[in-house]
């Protein structure tokens, strides 16, 4: 698998853009995050790898008690994310061990290279009883340009992240495949035209409409077996 190429920042909040007008898509990855986010337990939270912000807008927008905290790189991103009065954070050693009850990343551990020194990391930061919530692409066969274009080191497999949560002392809760829909576009696409486009606004708007109704209703046979993501819920241990 080769390494990701270059991109400018520029190039990434478009594509950035485009994913968070996938409105009810969005509305949905937060369903599974927000039984988390609703406990008692949790106030201190970490949106690691915030991007253009559209999940911390979420948490904020519903459970403004909480302490939100975002960690992003790009400083076009962090401009634009501390002007929306954003608490940002550039680096992981910005943060005390055993502070956060609860950090959650959509679309963020593919674009590590060494991605089992980061969830380390994480699990340091974490308290004890706190919770990882990733979110991540599936199904390694399903590689192509389309995650190149994306600066993706990998997609995942039920294996590497249970390699991941044991490798760095964490205790896996849960898991379950997404957008059953999803993967089999991008293997039958791959297998007749060899290669998979990046979609426009006009395509993540249809499919978003049209197309994540059915994904749904598929993934509640298919959830277990197969799926463009992967969640993988970890817990460090008390």
């Amino acid at each position: 698998m080769n390494n990701p190429q270059e991109k400018t920042e520029g190039q990434e909040k478009y594509d950035l853009d485009i994913y968070a007008q996938a409105k009810k898509y969005n509305r949905l990855l937060f369903s599974f995050v927000r039984p988390y986010l609703q406990t008692n337990f949790v106030q201190s939270v970490l949106d690691f790898g915030s991007g253009v912000g559209t999940f911390s807008d979420m948490v904020r927008d519903n459970f403004p008690e909480k302490k939100l905290r975002l960690l992003e790189i790009e400083a076009g991103f962090v401009a634009n994310l501390q002007s929306r009065n954003f608490d940002v954070i550039t680096d992981l050693r910005q943060l005390d061990d055993a502070s956060q009850d609860l950090i959650y990343s959509f679309n963020v551990l593919e674009h590590i290279e060494d991605d089992l020194a980061v969830v380390r990391i994480l699990q340091q930061k974490l308290r004890p009883g706190g919770t990882l919530f990733t979110f991540a692409p599936a199904c390694e066969k399903a590689f192509s340009g389309l995650d190149t274009h994306f600066l993706h080191f990998r997609r995942y497999s039920k294996s590497r992240m249970k390699w991941l949560a044991q490798e760095s002392g964490l205790e896996l809760i849960r898991w379950h495949f997404f957008d059953s829909l999803g993967l089999l576009y991008l293997l039958l696409s791959l297998k007749i035209r060899g290669k998979v486009s990046t979609p426009n606004q006009k395509q993540v708007l249809f499919y978003d409409s049209f197309g994540l109704p059915v994904s749904r209703l598929m993934d509640l046979f298919f959830s277990k077996i197969f799926g463009k993501n992967l969640i993988f819920i970890m817990r460090k241990k008390k």
